[in-house]
């Protein structure tokens, strides 16, 4: 089962979850996985951090994202028996790539649920 969330969350989801990075630059303090390749480039979030809009800044790093995503790689941690969080720094109703990339698994046949 595939879920997303920030790291600010991971405390108080707990251990029931096995966590991934899906940032940039991961906190020091998180020992979970890390999937840097559903992260935006450097470019990308420099040029939003700049004043790119969100509308470009989503059909930009879905760009970036459909050239290196393996769509299996994904599917056989979707269907895995764990509960698998995605994660990065934004809260859940901030404007973040994890929710552009959710939609765009979704939209693959992928249940993504945000917790």
């Amino acid at each position: 089962m595939l879920f997303t969330s920030y790291f600010g969350k991971v405390k108080k989801l707990g251990s029931k979850y096995k966590y991934y990075s899906i940032a940039r630059i991961t906190p020091k303090w998180f020992d979970g996985e890390r999937m840097e390749d559903l992260a935006p480039s450097y470019n990308l979030l420099n040029a939003y951090k700049r004043g790119m809009d969100e509308i470009t800044f989503s059909r930009k790093y879905l760009g970036e994202i459909n050239q290196i995503l393996d769509m299996d790689v994904i599917r056989r941690i979707a269907d895995s028996k764990e509960r698998i969080v995605l994660l990065c720094y934004e809260r859940s109703e901030d404007f973040c790539h994890r929710h552009i990339l959710a939609e765009f698994l979704r939209r693959r046949g992928i249940s993504v649920r945000e917790v």
